[in-house]
């Protein structure tokens, strides 16, 4: 059996961040958890670069207009949608996660994670965001850089590393 796996190094990578001002504090947390781990992983800081939108819902469309500029080899969605009372946390939680998810299979040809929050609670979203489950903005980075270094193996036939 012959397995191909993405490597995680930051370096020469560019990475576009979108990231929510609404839930501020547990959206700067997420930014900053993808930010140490790109520097680890040997990416430079210049090399990352971050795009304050109002909320959640503007996250796909900013994420598409930096596909489209091609400076990046990859794209991070943070940000934290938490319930309330009324269904307006559906709404929006859907819509945000179908305009990522749709922009990394029909959008230009550039990678794109996500580590936007939806949590119940604001407990809930701070456990994601550097507690006790970790940091979904680091998670989401690794995501990144994995399926970033798999598929340039994929664009060199006889290249991918093998397991």
């Amino acid at each position: 059996m012959r397995e191909h796996r993405g490597k995680l190094s930051a370096k020469g990578r560019r990475i576009g961040v979108v990231a929510s001002r609404f839930n501020g504090r547990i959206t700067e947390t997420l930014v900053r958890g993808a930010y140490e781990a790109f520097l680890q992983l040997g990416g430079a800081e210049d090399d990352f670069e971050v795009f304050w939108v109002p909320g959640a819902l503007e996250i796909p469309q900013v994420l598409q207009a930096l596909a489209r500029l091609k400076q990046f080899d990859g794209l991070l969605a943070l940000g934290c949608v938490i319930r309330g009372e009324t269904p307006h946390f559906e709404y929006v939680a859907r819509e945000v996660m179908h305009g990522v998810s749709r922009l990394g299979h029909h959008g230009p040809a550039v990678p794109v994670a996500s580590g936007v929050i939806l949590a119940d609670t604001p407990d809930q979203a701070r456990e994601r965001a550097g507690g006790k489950m970790g940091n979904r903005g680091r998670d989401a980075l690794l995501t990144l850089l994995e399926t970033l270094d798999l598929l340039e193996q994929l664009r060199k036939p006889g290249s991918g590393s093998s397991t």
